[in-house]
């Protein structure tokens, strides 16, 4: 997960425009990250989980990264 969130983070800063790209997650029995979803069409989303944008899936991994140190 780690050089997934240290990609996200560069071309976070790369991109200065807003992105449109909404993320789910999935969590396993001890309520830790088990799967990062990319969802290609969020207005056709209809699932029962949270869409995140980019910053919101940074901030839920730099907090997952803390909880396994």
């Amino acid at each position: 997960m780690g050089s997934f969130l240290g990609n996200l983070k560069k071309v976070m800063s790369n991109d200065k425009r807003l992105s449109s790209r909404r993320w789910i997650l999935k969590y396993n029995n001890q309520d830790r990250i088990k799967e990062i979803k990319l969802i290609y069409k969020p207005s056709e989303y209809d699932g029962s989980r949270t869409l995140l944008n980019d910053k919101q899936l940074v901030n839920k991994l730099e907090r997952e990264k803390q909880l396994k140190l």
